[in-house]
């Protein structure tokens, strides 16, 4: 069995992920904490080793592999993309870093290091050359578009817009480079030294310790988890053992610190600016959450699926709710004139008669097949209701009100409809933006609930994708990862279906 790797990362929403990768199962596990609770375990079958782990942005974490970058969505808690999205032999990740959300890579391909840029959705942005490719480059991102990368005994400072690059020579080879208040931290045997962004030096100071793992947040400098440097001078030691320490961090300028022994987060709550300060700390046994899930009705809530309007790209989106909280109440005690007698039930209460049957339909009812109609005659309320068969029509302009107006009621008297060809045809000629919001719509609803799987795409998404009028990735990602979490989690199913079996 390989060793387990132990990596940690942080951001300043006081989230902290733990990265336990390379064991038995090959599946690399994540687990994000907010404070001091486990919020989310996210997995990804594996048998490559981690690179590097780093916050995108507050909902997103990636995890840099040999060939393959994965960024996880953390309000849904799955896959939202992988880079680059087929295999290339010629392609290894080296390094990454994040600047204005943006998750940049620093790639070796064909003897060569490239800059890639990507967006939300994880597609290439821009790409821009970096040098020769060598062992072990690092890129640390600056302010005003700069990239620093260093490889050998060379700092190249490139700019992101135009390319243009200033090289500086080193007199040592550094594994460690941070960017931070817009200056370059370079690491070397017993020495910091600090650049500003145009390659020019502006400062150095000796450390008692070589980096190993290091953070730097604005002037600070946290060396191995166990020395803290303000500006150029020691302020601070903490007494851990190196030998047994795996990983630290420091999460803020003034706040938390983070180190993983043996299985053991430990996370201190520290005053960094007065040493006799009473230092609070928890610890989270890992080896026991590892495989815990997310009982916490706050944490769950972070799990909810996200759904995205058409155009956005993730940072405006609405949560789905369920169709019982959309429910609108009649208002009683509203006077009828005489021509609403006999034009009939108004809009609501019609609403309100279908929302009986679909009801009826839940609780088992015999009357099934009335709640796949969808026009409604005027009659009496207080006899059984008979909706009329639906038709093509019916159904078009029941689906195009349901999702010009988000309401999630309509939409989900449209979705009882199972009629095949009535289903077909309304998508053969919905507007194509409109489209792309269904499929956002029945993709929400599949996460959120996995038992209307066969329904929703024996039906639904299988008539709406044979159309062959959704043929753009981003608008299919979402659905794919889904689709590629459940198959992941079958096997395991089985296998416990199958010791279950035995016990039985």
């Amino acid at each position: 069995m390989a060793e387990e790797s132990i990596f940690i990362s942080a951001n300043f929403d006081d989230q902290i992920a733990v990265v336990l990768s390379n064991n038995s199962a090959s599946v690399l596990r994540v687990g994000i904490y907010l404070a001091r609770d486990l919020q989310a375990t996210l997995t990804y079958k594996t048998a490559e080793t981690v690179r590097k782990v780093l916050f995108v942005n507050a909902t997103t974490f990636a995890a840099l592999l040999k060939t393959t970058v994965v960024v996880w969505d953390l309000q849904r808690c799955v896959v939202a993309y992988t880079y680059p999205p087929a295999t290339n032999k010629e392609f290894e990740v080296m390094d990454g870093d994040v600047s204005d959300n943006s998750l940049h890579l620093l790639i070796s391909k064909s003897e060569k290091l490239y800059i890639h840029k990507l967006d939300e959705q994880g597609a290439l942005k821009s790409k821009v050359k970096a040098g020769k490719s060598s062992d072990g480059p690092k890129i640390a991102l600056l302010k005003g578009g700069v990239a620093a990368v260093a490889q050998n005994k060379e700092l190249r400072f490139l700019e992101l817009q135009n390319g243009q690059k200033t090289k500086v020579a080193l007199t040592f080879v550094s594994s460690h480079i941070a960017a931070a208040d817009g200056l370059l931290y370079v690491a070397s045997p017993g020495n910091v030294h600090v650049y500003t962004a145009d390659g020019k030096a502006q400062d150095s100071f000796s450390v008692e310790a070589s980096v190993q793992y290091w953070q730097v947040i604005k002037d600070r400098v946290l060396i191995n988890g166990t020395h803290l440097y303000d500006k150029n001078k020691l302020a601070r030691k903490f007494h851990v053992d190196p030998t047994i320490a795996r990983a630290s961090l420091l999460l803020n300028q003034s706040g938390v610190w983070a180190i993983m022994q043996k299985g053991i987060l430990q996370v201190r709550r520290l005053d960094l600016d007065s040493a006799s300060a009473s230092d609070e700390t928890f610890v989270v046994n890992w080896e026991e959450t590892k495989i815990m899930d997310v009982d916490d009705p706050v944490a769950r809530e972070k799990r909810k699926a996200v759904v995205l309007g058409p155009g956005q790209a993730g940072g405006d989106a609405r949560q789905i709710k369920e169709v019982s909280a959309k429910r609108q109440k009649i208002e009683e005690g509203e006077g009828e004139n005489d021509e609403e007698e006999e034009e009939g039930p108004t809009i609501a209460e019609r609403l309100e008669q279908l929302q009986k049957v679909l009801d009826e339909d839940d609780e088992g009812s015999e009357r099934e097949n009335e709640s796949e109609n969808m026009d409604v005659d005027g009659g009496d309320l207080a006899s059984s209701f008979q909706p009329k068969k639906a038709t093509t029509e019916s159904l078009s302009q029941l689906l195009q009100q349901a999702l010009q107006s988000g309401d999630d009621g309509l939409l989900e008297l449209a979705l009882s409809v199972k009629d095949a060809k009535v289903i077909e045809t309304t998508c053969g000629t919905m507007a194509s933006d409109l489209l792309s919001v269904l499929l956002t719509a029945l993709t929400s609803r599949l996460a959120l609930k996995p038992s209307r799987a066969e329904y929703l795409c024996s039906t639904w998404l299988s008539i709406l994708l044979r159309t062959g009028r959704i043929r753009s990735p981003e608008q299919l990602q979402t659905l794919r990862n889904i689709v590629q979490e459940r198959v992941e989690v079958f096997p395991a199913l089985l296998q416990l279906e199958g010791k279950l079996s035995l016990l039985g």
